[in-house]
C-alpha cells in the first residue's frame, strides 16, 4: 500500500460551539483530530507543528472557524495532518538500541574489565622468591588526655531513707491442740 494524501478543508465551527470559552482551542484540535479519523478511517493522527501553531495563534478563546489541511497517511496506519502548504516528513523508524552503543555502556564495559583485571592479579599466584613476609602495619596510638580527678562531694545534711513498711496487721496464725499422751 503506498502513502495515501489528501486535502481538506476541516469546519471547526460547531465543534468549538460546544465547549466552554476557556476550552474552545482544545475543542477545535480534537475536532480535526475525529475530522481526519472519520475520513482516512485511522486512529492514529498526529497533528503537525504549523497546524498546531494556526489553531493555537489567537488563543484559547479564539480558535480558528476552519482550516485548511494536507493529510498523508503512511504504510503502517498513521495519519500525518499539517497544515496546507507546508511538507510534510514523514519520519524514519529508528534504529533499535544494540547494546554497548550508548557512552553510558561503553563506561560500564571499562568498568568491568578494570575489575576483572583486578580479580585476575588477586588470584594469580607469585613465585615464591618474590613473596615477602609483610611486617604488620603500625597503628599509632595516641593517649587520651586524663581527665582530673574529682573529689567526692558530700552532702551537708544526710536524708535518711524512709524506713520498709512495716505490716501493720499482725499475723494470725492457727495452733492446733496438741495431744495429750496418756
Amino acid at each position: 500500500m503506498a502513502n495515501k494524501e489528501a486535502t481538506f478543508t476541516i469546519p471547526l465551527r460547531k465543534e468549538v460551539l460546544k465547549g466552554s470559552i476557556f476550552k474552545k482551542t482544545n475543542k477545535a484540535v480534537s475536532g480535526v483530530r475525529k475530522f481526519i479519523e472519520k475520513h482516512m478511517k485511522s486512529e492514529n493522527v498526529k497533528i503537525g507543528k504549523e497546524l498546531n501553531d494556526e489553531l493555537w495563534k489567537n488563543g484559547i478563546r479564539n480558535p480558528p472557524t476552519k482550516v485548511k489541511v494536507t493529510a498523508l497517511k503512511t504504510e503502517d496506519g498513521k495519519v500525518i495532518v499539517e497544515k496546507f502548504g507546508v511538507k510534510i516528513e514523514v519520519d524514519k523508524p529508528k534504529k533499535k538500541k544494540v547494546e554497548g552503543d550508548t557512552p553510558m555502556d561503553k563506561i560500564k564495559q571499562a568498568l568491568e574489565e578494570k575489575k576483572e583485571e583486578k580479580a585476575a592479579k588477586k588470584t594469580e599466584e607469585k613465585p615464591a622468591a618474590e613473596v615477602k613476609a609483610k611486617p604488620a602495619p603500625v597503628k599509632k596510638v595516641t593517649p587520651k588526655p586524663a581527665e582530673p580527678k574529682r573529689a567526692e562531694v558530700k552532702p551537708a545534711v544526710e536524708v535518711k531513707k524512709p524506713a520498709e513498711k512495716k505490716d501493720l496487721k499482725p499475723k494470725v496464725t492457727e495452733e492446733k491442740p496438741k495431744k495429750e499422751v496418756q
